[in-house]
């Protein structure tokens, strides 16, 4: 979705002094948006745990989000988190989702093993 913020109204009234604006986040959706398009805290600290594991830093530019799936750019490699079985290419690694890595602790053993060729 789209992040809007929104600056509230000051206080003009003297009597009553702002107390420093605040700004609220609201977000616009789609009526049809049932896609994730965001990590959830979990899935971020679980990217950055693999990233780490391999000798890379996570850098949030690098993720995108396409049709609910995550990917990651990591220099000429796409790692894209949809299906550790699907085979992979010159520029793509598939793996496990991270979603499921967090419910499921045994994925993450074949998406080790094939992020294993990466590691610095």
């Amino acid at each position: 979705g789209i992040l809007l913020l929104v600056r509230k109204q000051t206080n003009t009234d003297p009597a009553q002094p702002d107390k420093g604006s605040k700004i609220e986040a609201s977000t616009v959706c789609s009526k049809n948006n049932t896609v994730k398009e965001t990590l959830d805290k979990e899935e971020l600290r679980l990217l950055v745990k693999i990233l780490k594991a391999i000798g890379h830093t996570c850098e949030h530019q690098n993720i995108s989000i396409k049709q609910g799936i995550s990917h990651y750019q990591l220099h000429d490699t796409t790692l894209i988190f949809d299906d550790v079985s699907t085979a992979d290419t010159q520029q793509t690694i598939h793996l496990s989702p991270l979603s499921r890595m967090l419910k499921d602790p045994n994925q993450k053993r074949p998406t080790w093993e094939k992020l294993k060729a990466l590691k610095n």
